[in-house]
């Protein structure tokens, strides 16, 4: 008598779903990979605005003479081409300025990549002896 041979392996309906499932896994990984890239690179240039933005704070407090106003100026950094702005406002107390620092982007209107908020103490001339 005959027996019946059975069959060993996998179907291709198997195969193809095997094949599907792993295709959807790599594409998550593609994008999981790309989206890590990217905020990598973004936080690379938060970085950098926040370094100038206490680099324009050492400034202040090296200088003399702070005069409440607003100033903008362009403090490009590498290949990031940044607008700096900068607000003093004089405090209740005399010997104190207010200080709000701002680093953005220069060619786009997104929101600042730094901000500093600080008060600065007003460094006295010293009086010249006769």
């Amino acid at each position: 008598m005959l027996q019946p041979h059975k069959e060993k392996g996998f179907t291709l309906i198997e195969v193809l779903v095997a094949l599907l499932i792993i295709a959807v896994a790599m594409a998550a990984a593609a994008r999981l990979s790309g989206v890590m890239t990217f905020n990598n690179g973004v936080l690379r240039d938060r970085a950098i605005a926040l370094l100038e933005a206490q680099n324009q704070l050492a400034e202040l407090r090296m200088m003399t003479r702070l005069r409440p106003g607003f100033t903008t100026r362009k403090c490009d950094q590498g290949r990031l081409s940044l607008t700096c702005e900068q607000t003093l406002k004089a405090s209740a107390y005399g010997m104190f300025m207010r200080v709000s620092l701002r680093v953005l982007q220069r060619d786009n209107k997104a929101p600042p990549l730094a901000r500093l908020d600080t008060i600065v103490a007003i460094r006295r001339q010293p009086k010249e002896s006769p």
